[in-house]
């Protein structure tokens, strides 16, 4: 499943200047949570293009069927490896999900065992 990512959106309002804007996330194709992005630095598109910032680590959403049987859920892991770049981290959060096919959500018609 190809994942998609979005950047948070640039904090506005009269307390703008107390927050920090967020690294991406993504989601399935089916709008399921996938992995995020975070870092010890403010996301700065500027440093974001130059590699100016920590490094960066990634986590991933395992999906699991719930103990009553019914629906799906998921747990938050964090991959050992960090990134340089961004692009790095978007590239390692592909790779989790193409090589542990366990973990991605499964369809809602699909019955979970």
């Amino acid at each position: 499943m190809k994942l998609k990512w979005k950047v948070s959106n640039i904090p506005t309002g009269r307390f703008s200047s107390f927050e920090r804007r967020a690294w991406p996330m993504a989601d399935f194709e089916n709008g399921k949570t996938a992995a995020m992005i975070s870092c010890n630095d403010e996301y700065v598109p500027s440093n974001v293009k130059t590699g100016n910032h920590s490094p960066l680590t990634i986590r991933v959403a395992c999906w699991r069927a719930q103990e009553s049987g019914i629906g799906q859920t998921f747990d938050w892991k964090t991959l050992k490896t960090h990134a340089a770049t961004l692009k790095d981290a978007k590239l390692l959060a592909q790779l989790f999900f193409d090589t542990n096919k366990q973990y991605l959500p499964k369809h809602e018609n699909q019955v979970v065992k």
